[in-house]
């Protein structure tokens, strides 16, 4: 039990510490490949569970955000498996300073203006087309 808080709380303070990093002026960090490497962590094949259905409900909902809040509520899942509250506040808390990060973007779905995942896949691929058509 005390093993498992260990990896919650470092697990939190790595994730926050890629959301709000020092050397940015705490502004600007990236947590979601540190949730992933968090719920490995915990269960292995629960995080490559995490990650197929990370990329699952990104595509699916076509936007990234989405995929993002799924990993969030498995970590939420996971820590109701633990016999200690601690897991759930930690979980919960990663939660909402997730939702506090992303507040524009679930603004800008909610209005219809958030960039979707399929025009990145226009843009790649009008570059490999613009690549092929290149004189040698």
């Amino acid at each position: 039990m005390q093993i498992s808080l260990l990896l919650y709380i470092t697990g939190a303070a790595v994730i926050i510490g890629h959301n709000f990093p020092f050397y940015m002026n705490f502004n600007g960090g990236k947590g979601t490949a540190s949730v992933i490497g968090l719920l490995i962590m915990i269960n292995w094949q629960l995080g490559l569970l995490a990650i197929f259905t990370f990329f699952l409900f990104a595509f699916l909902s076509n936007y990234l955000i989405i995929g993002v809040f799924q990993l969030y509520f498995i970590l939420i899942a996971v820590s109701f498996t633990e016999h200690s509250i601690w897991p759930k506040v930690i979980s919960f808390s990663l939660l909402l300073i997730a939702l506090y990060l992303h507040i524009e973007n679930i603004q800008r779905i909610r209005n219809g203006t958030e960039p979707k995942m399929s025009v990145l896949y226009k843009k790649e691929s009008e570059k490999s087309r613009f690549r092929t058509n290149l004189p040698n």
